[in-house]
């Protein structure tokens, strides 16, 4: 094929979920797949058997 200087799009499979730098002087965000869920600050039952 041929290639006339047009730029070829990146596979829809990988997408850029990389958000760009911060600006200096922040601290880098915390990637969500790195995050871990937020707990339940609730405290969950634990007798919930029913009889």
């Amino acid at each position: 094929m041929n290639n006339q200087g047009i730029p070829i799009p990146p596979p829809s499979g990988m997408p850029m979920m990389h958000p760009p730098p911060p600006p200096q002087g922040l601290p880098p965000p915390p990637s969500p797949e790195e995050a871990p869920p937020p707990l339940p600050e609730e405290p969950e039952p634990k007798r919930q058997k029913h009889d």
